[in-house]
């Protein structure tokens, strides 16, 4: 009775270690596979992160490579416009001082012109002082000799005079 019973479970121990065996073969090949899938998905994964890593890094790169192109031109406006208004600064005060020398000049010789005209004047009347005075000593000689002349001439009458009635005979 029981020799059966335990033939039966002794099949059924062998199915069932056959069905275990089976199983565990298929779990294995389900864990190789899944394994297999699993690290050809991480690997898949690893190259599309790392393709994504290159595009963000190369457009990072041309971003700041925009970015520095943005500062350079900022930068080189800036200075251009910083030499613009040091060139019109330079320009005001050079302007600025050549108005001044202009000034300073105009001043001086109106100073010159100024002196000139004072001693020309100067010069001018101290010439009609010389000259009246040459008129007035002329005029006074001119006067002193006819008066001499006339004296000489009364002199003479009477130098005459006296000869005449000294040569009476």
């Amino acid at each position: 009775m029981f020799g059966g019973f335990g033939g039966a479970l002794k099949g059924l121990g062998s199915k069932a270690e056959s069905l275990l065996d089976k199983k565990k073969k298929e779990v294995e090949q389900l864990v190789d596979d899944k394994s297999k899938k699993t690290a050809d998905l991480l690997e898949e994964q690893a190259k599309k992160t790392g393709e994504a890593l290159e595009e963000a890094g190369k457009e990072v790169v041309g971003t700041l490579a925009g970015a520095a192109t943005d500062v350079k031109s900022t930068a080189e406006k800036e200075l251009a416009d910083s030499l613009a208004a040091a060139e019109r600064e330079l320009d005001e005060q050079a302007t600025a001082a050549g108005k001044k020398v202009d000034s300073t000049i105009s001043a001086g010789q109106q100073k010159v012109e100024g002196t000139v005209d004072a001693v020309s004047k100067a010069v001018d009347s101290k010439l009609q002082e010389a000259d009246k005075f040459l008129d007035d000593k002329r005029n006074d000689v001119k006067d002193a000799i006819v008066e001499s002349g006339k004296k000489i001439g009364e002199g003479k009458d009477a130098a005459l005079a006296k000869a005449t009635g000294a040569l009476k005979f």
